[in-house]
């Protein structure tokens, strides 16, 4: 699971570069976002599942209809790779605590 999120994590922060995330979401016929929309859904599943933060993936979700549009997309590729990466560093604080 948390593997899961630092990949989606991932492809939304390469999705986020201006021109490079753009240009491999149109050149590849959109194959990435539909990728994404698969990742986060799955890591939205297990999250549910585990009672862990979906906050994130709900918003990659979201992030993965909106992104054939050009600002808007870039916009929520920034957004969906901040708030995963915040969610993975609660989580990480949490583990942290409980094992202390």
């Amino acid at each position: 699971m948390h593997l899961l999120k630092w990949l989606t994590l991932a492809g939304e922060a390469y999705l986020a570069v201006p021109l490079l995330g753009w240009g491999t979401v149109w050149s590849l016929y959109l194959l990435p976002a539909f990728c994404m929309f698969a990742l986060h859904a799955i890591c939205l599943v297990l999250a549910i599942r585990r009672g862990r933060p979906r906050k994130g993936n709900i918003l990659g979700i979201i992030t993965s209809l909106v992104s054939v549009l050009p600002v808007i997309g870039w916009g929520m590729h920034v957004a969906t790779a901040i708030v995963l990466l915040v969610n993975l560093v609660n989580e990480r604080k949490v583990q942290t605590t409980v094992l202390n």
